[in-house]
């Protein structure tokens, strides 16, 4: 795998993170003012994980074929549902596991 299948990878893992900080800091002003919510530390997190995620995913675009990176940016679906669940305690239905199995399987079956 070279460098730039790796920085794709890692942009589609910050993204996901981001979306999770957001997410927490989104919670975290529940109920107050938006300028709060856009404000809180953790949406600013949020917001730089997004940042460094455009930045990483730019890099890897730049030499590796498009079909690539329309294959694995479903598993950001996969990563925010795992950490949906260690960080919020978000339910893992059968039906979201039977989702992710979908995705997972449409990623390695693109990619053959």
């Amino acid at each position: 795998m070279n460098k730039y299948i790796l920085s794709y990878l890692a942009a589609i893992g910050l993204s996901s993170c981001g979306q999770v900080m957001m997410k927490a800091g989104a919670l975290r002003t529940a109920g107050k003012h938006i300028v709060k919510t856009i404000l809180n530390i953790l949406s600013i997190c949020g917001y730089l994980l997004f940042f460094a995620a455009t930045l990483s995913s730019l890099y890897g675009l730049t030499n590796m074929p498009l079909k690539l990176g329309v294959a694995f940016l479903p598993l950001g679906y996969v990563i925010v549902g795992l950490l949906s669940y260690l960080f919020f305690g978000e339910k893992i239905s059968p039906r979201k596991m039977f989702g992710t199995a979908l995705i997972i399987g449409g990623a390695v079956v693109f990619n053959s």
